[in-house]
């Protein structure tokens, strides 16, 4: 089941070329329950009655990592089709999606995090999206990720918090990590600087 109102997906350039590596061989969610929890999220707060409700961290891959980021911060999850190119904008910046009638910028994260040079379509691709809560407008924002893996609970004891120091576009937005039962390194993303990054690339 496709939810309503899906966004679109934006085309990219020729040479991009699909790497089945990116995708972990971890159990990962059907696309039926992906559905699910995209149209869960695109639910009035107030009536989400849901199995996902009670969980606090989206685990997804990107670029063949790991990351988390709070279920907290997020405002909504979609599926991704087709889309508007603009190339004046950064090449992270990969375009603008319709959902709704909303018009959303949408920022590729692996290559905002420097993890890749361009990305193509892959049908478990979603996009993650935020606003600021101090944005009178509540403009959104969203993110194309390669794949949810799950949503899940972790301890904040098991995460080792990360220092000042690392200059690389991926340490800027990565406040801690932790890892995976299987040894996998996991790293958290802290959106409100993710969101900062957007507005100063623009």
């Amino acid at each position: 089941m496709t939810p309503g109102g899906a966004a679109v997906y934006l085309p990219m350039s020729s040479d991009a070329s699909s790497d089945p590596s990116l995708f972990s061989a971890a159990p990962n969610l059907s696309n039926a329950q992906l559905d699910e929890w995209a149209n869960f999220y695109a639910q009035e707060k107030g009536e989400a009655d849901n199995i996902w409700a009670s969980a606090e961290w989206l685990h997804f891959l990107l670029a063949g990592e790991q990351f988390i980021l709070p279920m907290s911060a997020l405002d909504e999850v979609s599926t991704v089709t087709l889309g508007v190119r603009l190339p004046h904008l950064p090449a992270a910046a990969i375009g603008l999606i319709n959902l709704r009638g909303e018009t959303i910028l949408t920022i590729d994260l692996g290559q905002m995090l420097n993890l890749r040079g361009s990305v193509a379509p892959n049908e478990k691709q979603r996009v993650l999206l935020f606003k600021e809560s101090d944005e009178e407008d509540q403009q959104r924002t969203a993110f194309l990720i390669d794949e949810i893996l799950t949503v899940t609970d972790i301890d904040e004891a098991q995460l080792q918090l990360l220092h000042e120091g690392d200059e690389s576009e991926k340490s800027r937005y990565i406040d801690a990590v932790t890892d995976s039962h299987s040894g996998d390194s996991i790293s958290r993303i802290h959106v409100g600087t993710l969101l900062r990054g957007v507005r100063e690339m623009l």
